[in-house]
């Protein structure tokens, strides 16, 4: 018995003068050239967790740059507000020290109100109060160094100063 070929649609498309065989996600038109890239793209891939390890490994570099970046920002940023902090804290003590001098060389005759001169009085009496605490507070300075260190004192070939005056 002979039967007569059953072509269906999708045979019947193909044709049968077809150069190149049909593989799965390859053009019918392919050349030999594009055939061999493909299969050494195929095959040199990396196995499927490597290129996740490496994004987040990247990832994870950038962000600590990033990080690492702004702690240097924020060092930097510390560094000027302290300066500030101690360049207005010099500018308020030069301002307390200017207000007191003016207190402490007024001139008390140029005053009528008797309750200002009371008050002026009252205030150089603190002031010179507040430096006396602070000169005895601070470490004694000697103002020309250890040249002069033991002028006339215990410990060198001079006389004491006080035996000349008594």
């Amino acid at each position: 018995m002979y039967r007569e070929p059953n072509y269906d649609s999708s045979q019947s498309e193909k044709g049968f003068d077809s150069p190149c065989t049909e593989s799965p996600g390859l053009s019918p038109f392919a050349s030999l050239d594009e055939l061999e890239d493909n299969l050494i793209a195929n095959s040199s891939r990396r196995p499927i967790g490597v290129k996740k390890a490496k994004l987040k490994r990247k990832t994870s570099e950038e962000s600590s740059t990033a990080v690492n970046e702004i702690r240097e920002e924020n060092r930097q940023l510390l560094e000027l507000l302290q300066d500030a902090r101690l360049d207005r804290k010099t500018i308020m003590s030069r301002q307390k020290e200017k207000d007191e001098n003016k207190i402490l060389f007024a001139n008390l005759k140029d005053i009528d109100d008797p309750s200002v001169i009371e008050y002026v009085r009252a205030q150089r009496t603190k002031i010179l109060e507040e430096r006396r605490q602070q000169s005895t507070s601070s470490s004694p300075q000697n103002t020309f160094g250890p040249l002069f260190d033991n002028l006339g004192g215990p410990g060198t070939n001079l006389p004491n100063y006080d035996q000349f005056y008594n």
